[in-house]
């Protein structure tokens, strides 16, 4: 069995061994842009957990593209023109990262006992 399924994480994608419980993921699809007429291109995502911030900000939204979409951005901080070309199937990426951050399963390194 491998990490990826073992933690519910996508293929590719591993938990950052700095305990701070974010998650390095390689786009299958990097994203090209320009900055200030440079070419530009996005690999990889760090994924943060989520918060109450987080939640009480889509706690309103009723459509699960912008729901996504909006934690994508917070998750990220990816800005609006660079996550709009994110492909589908690292979107589904992406929910499968945050789905994990709720899921029981093995502790992170720097987590407490349970007492």
């Amino acid at each position: 069995m491998s990490v990826a399924s073992e933690t519910g994480l996508p293929e590719g994608a591993e938990l950052m061994s700095d305990g701070s419980g974010r998650v390095r993921y390689p786009l299958r699809y990097p994203i090209s842009f320009k900055v200030g007429g440079v070419d530009q291109k996005l690999e990889e995502i760090i994924v943060r957990r989520k918060n109450f911030e987080d939640n009480l900000t889509i706690k309103a939204m009723t459509n699960e593209v912008d729901i996504g979409f909006t934690l994508f951005m917070r998750l990220t901080g990816i800005e609006e023109p660079i996550a709009r070309k994110l492909d589908d199937v690292d979107q589904m990426a992406f929910g499968q990262i945050v789905e994990s951050f709720t899921k029981p399963g093995p502790k992170m390194p720097m987590s407490a006992p349970v007492t």
